[in-house]
């Protein structure tokens, strides 16, 4: 429930930062399943986002949707972008945006990022970065508290 709620507030977050968001996990079920949690655009660049909704402080270490599984899983983002853009009531304002995710997605323009919202008793209990080994594997941390 913690995590379900966590990504959810995170979409909220970055929608409110102006990203479009093109998918998230809406369902408790799907939380606790392997993959991207939050698909979104912003400025032309599609950012594939993992929420840790982990109650502590400190950086993030691990974070396989983007690291070990990132090929499969920007496949399936590929794949869910086809699919909606294959629906047959598509309105011509979100098929472009489709269009153009899936055009950032199949040119290498995206960006690999870590969330941290949750339900967090204190300040002291919440993520404030990745380590510097996930830095140089090029995922970034965005606070969405």
């Amino acid at each position: 429930v913690r995590g379900n709620l966590g990504e959810r507030l995170a979409t909220e977050s970055l929608a409110a930062q102006g990203h479009t968001i093109l998918s998230f996990k809406p369902s408790i079920l799907g939380t606790n399943q392997g993959g991207i949690d939050i698909v979104t655009i912003r400025n032309g660049v599609v950012h594939l986002i993992d929420n840790k909704a982990l109650t502590r402080s400190g950086n993030v270490s691990s974070v396989s949707a983007l690291t070990t599984n990132l090929n499969q899983n920007v496949q399936a983002v590929r794949q869910e972008l086809m699919t909606a853009l294959s629906q047959p009531n598509i309105s011509a304002a979100e098929a472009n945006v489709l269009q153009q995710a899936l055009g950032s997605l199949n040119s290498g323009n995206f960006v690999k990022a870590v969330t941290n919202a949750n339900l967090a008793e204190s300040q002291n209990a919440v993520l404030t970065g990745v380590t510097q080994n996930l830095q140089n594997q090029g995922i970034q941390f965005l606070n969405v508290f």
